[in-house]
């Protein structure tokens, strides 16, 4: 399996390519690949963060705000 790439490579390189710097050249200058580079420009746009969207794993909660709001009106009226 591959190392994961350290988040502080990826965002220096997109810094540099936001500031003018060629995909290729940021992107040699950070040690990483031009796709990754473009990876995580694209996680950026659309998740607002370099390494976002990310799937969840695990079990869905059954604490919901409607449910939270339900349990909190009968926690009340039973008090």
């Amino acid at each position: 399996m591959f190392d994961k790439i350290d988040r502080k490579k990826k965002q220096a390189a997109v810094t540099l390519n936001a500031r003018g710097l060629k995909e290729q050249t940021a992107a040699n200058a950070c040690g990483i690949s031009e796709r990754t580079l473009r990876r995580s420009k694209s996680r950026y746009r659309q998740f607002g963060d370099i390494e976002g969207g990310g799937k969840k794993r695990g079990r869905r909660s059954i604490w919901t705000p409607a449910f939270k709001d339900v349990l909190l009106a009968f926690i009340r009226t039973e008090i």
